[in-house]
């Protein structure tokens, strides 16, 4: 017998903010208007996202990982030479 999930709502059109904890795992922070917050556990396989953080920039380290991170000023990239911008 399959049990009806009473908790579930549609996360359509929803903001918030992609976090990783301190213990390292990746959450889905929720902000309601008196600044409060719920953090749910990132478990969706092939979520779309869209990034509207003009601080968000795309990175190549040398080994040719691919990198989103701070803008390189935010993070101080501009004096790291292990990373190169992709423009």
């Amino acid at each position: 017998m399959k049990k009806k999930n009473d908790g579930a709502k549609s996360a359509k059109s929803v903001k918030g903010m992609l976090i990783r904890g301190i213990n390292g795992i990746n959450y889905f922070r929720v902000y309601s208007p008196n600044k409060t917050f719920i953090d749910y556990r990132l478990v969706h396989t092939d979520l779309e996202v869209e990034i509207k953080d003009a601080d968000a920039f795309f990175y190549t380290n040398k080994v040719g990982e691919r990198l989103l991170d701070h803008s390189p000023r935010t993070a101080g990239y501009e004096y790291n030479c292990n990373l190169v911008l992709d423009r």
